[in-house]
């Protein structure tokens, strides 16, 4: 376990996913109660619960997952500007989503482009794939027809092959021009019962009436954001809202067990079920549990009741689950007692809320969006937590994994001191060291178990009379956890950019197989090469070329200078 893969291998695990989501309407309140979630058998061996999860790798059928059907408006009224902001958008909301989810990508103008069709996420690979199309939008000078590119959007996720088990909606990115023509494309979404939810591009307020009441009709949601800086956060509430199921963390922790360890977390009013999962490197046997309430009252764990031994070439592991239907509002404790110094635990405290539109939630990301990261960039975090507003005057504190699996802690702060763009705003920031390659990851803990925090609306921007701006008590003690992750790599230059950029766009040309060698082609320079293949993508003259090896001649691509900004807006 102590060892960055050990960890890796624990976390993963113990990866039992609880989805954000949405109780806006009757077919998205199914709770745990429902069909959307993992279920334990009543009786059922922990063994069992974990060989089912495990069991081809894959996620357990009952889980809902979510269907997004994007649709960005490259029209003649939006701005070079704010297509780039619904690039990096875009691009937050493909990285939040979970295994299992699906989505898609339109764009339209007078006419509808399928960007990329409706992909499931397995990995990272379809992530990368989906966001380098980003770089394919472009603005066009015609006016939007959005009656079509709705009716293209239920017609896509009408033809989708999902089951009961996928929960669709619409992400319209749009300036809302010619809204008064979606009325046909509007009965039909409606009838279909697929929420759309719709972001506001323009500031001119003519069209926006038609839109929300799209949002409306449709149990869906209507933001704001002529200010397109705000997009990214408009859209974490939209993803909070479109989800099928909730998963709020209140606690997490992965420390060394020095025989005595006491893990406290805050339960407040808005949570109902808690679940506790545990990753022990060590014997059951050897494993003490034991909860500590808030009025001060021990209630005993049998280790046995709740957790199974897995054993392999000397090393044993312990994996426990444990469940409340609720618990009494307060600072609770789990008291463990272990072996000796050598063993680790890894835990998480999570809940279901109550209400998923009152319960607050954390979140943890780099600035920017920006997952991927060249040596020598600066690495800087932006964390927040609340509900319908941002939370400041609590206590944040972080913690940073290296990729030798050390790890630093540090603090966060919401007083507009750099990093930190603008005070009591409720976005925490932090500048990190991630001067090394490797992936990194980040927690974040928010503690308010002494309810001294207040809801700020002075990270907001409002496009029409502007209220004035305020701190309000939350008076509601919680704790909250979040976590993201982060790869550092070499720098690179121009030239990689492009060509990292392109082995993906042009991925249906040439395979990528085998280890990548340089080698000279033409006796001009070094190009990539991948011999099982027999195919080269490499620079000649100033030009990159693709090579046929069919016809043996060299396809013009394009210059490294004309394909950067591609390669830069697909995040390369």
């Amino acid at each position: 376990m102590d060892t960055s893969v050990g960890k890796t291998q624990a976390k993963s695990a113990l990866n039992i996913i609880w989805k954000r989501g949405s109780s806006s309407n009757a077919t998205r309140k199914r709770t745990k109660q429902g069909d959307n979630n993992f279920v334990i058998n009543d009786g059922e061996n922990f063994s069992s619960v974990v060989t089912r999860l495990r069991a081809a790798n894959t996620e357990p059928s009952q889980k809902i997952a979510s269907v997004r059907q994007v649709l960005i408006d490259v029209s003649e009224g939006v701005p070079s500007a704010v297509l780039a902001d619904i690039r990096s958008a875009v691009t937050q909301l493909i990285n939040n989503a979970e295994e299992g989810d699906v989505i898609g990508i339109q764009m339209f103008s007078k006419n509808v482009t399928e960007i990329a069709p409706l992909t499931v996420i397995t990995g990272e690979s379809e992530r990368n794939v989906l966001i380098s199309t980003l770089g394919n939008i472009k603005s066009e000078p015609e006016l939007p027809h959005l009656n079509d590119a709705l009716q293209k959007a239920l017609n896509n996720l009408r033809s989708d092959n999902t089951d009961d088990h996928y929960m669709s909606s619409i992400f319209l990115f749009a300036n809302g021009y010619n809204a008064s023509d979606i009325f046909s494309a509007f009965g039909s979404i409606e009838k279909a019962g697929i929420p759309a939810y719709i972001f506001h591009t323009s500031q001119s307020w003519s069209s926006d009436v038609v839109l929300r009441k799209l949002a409306k009709e449709t149990e869906g949601g209507y933001y704001d954001a002529s200010d397109s800086s705000e997009l990214s956060e408009l859209l974490w509430d939209a993803e909070i809202d479109s989800s099928p199921a909730v998963d709020v963390k209140v606690n997490t922790a992965f420390k060394q067990i020095n025989k005595d360890e006491t893990l406290p977390f805050y339960i407040d009013d808005s949570l109902g079920e808690i679940e506790i999962t545990l990753d022990y490197s060590g014997s059951t046997k050897n494993l003490t549990l034991e909860m500590l309430g808030p009025d001060g009252t021990t209630n005993p764990l049998t280790a046995t009741d709740y957790c199974e031994e897995f054993s392999e070439d000397n090393y044993t592991d312990s994996f426990c689950l444990i469940d409340f239907p609720s618990l009494t509002s307060g600072l609770w404790k789990l008291h463990i007692v272990g072996g000796n110094a050598d063993n680790y635990l890894y835990y998480n405290v999570n809940a279901y809320p109550t209400d998923n539109h009152e319960v607050i939630y954390a979140t943890v990301n780099p600035r920017g969006g920006n997952y991927l990261i060249e040596k020598g960039q600066p690495l800087i975090v932006e964390a927040s937590a609340g509900s319908h507003f941002k939370i400041t005057g609590i206590d944040v504190k972080g913690e940073l994994e290296a990729p030798d699996g050390s790890q630093v802690a540090f603090t966060l702060n919401d007083e507009g001191i750099a990093p930190d763009a603008k005070a009591q705003d409720g976005i925490y920031t932090a500048a990190l060291d991630a001067s090394n390659v490797g992936d990194y990851g980040v927690t974040v803990w928010f503690d308010n178990s002494t309810n001294v925090g207040s809801f700020t609306n002075k990270g907001y921007s409002y496009a029409r009379a502007t209220p004035p701006m305020k701190l309000t008590p939350v008076n509601q003690a919680f704790t909250r956890s979040a976590f993201t992750a982060m790869t550092v790599r070499e720098k690179r230059s121009d030239y990689d950019r492009v060509m990292d950029w392109l082995e993906i766009v042009q991925s249906n040309i040439y395979v990528t197989i085998g280890m990548r060698d340089l080698g000279l082609y033409d006796g001009y320079t070094a190009v990539r090469h991948y011999p099982k293949s027999n195919s080269a993508l490499g620079e000649l003259n100033g030009v990159i070329h693709r090579h046929d090896p069919e016809s043996n001649k060299n396809i013009p691509v394009g210059s490294v200078a004309d394909l950067l900004p591609n390669a830069k807006e697909a995040g390369f």
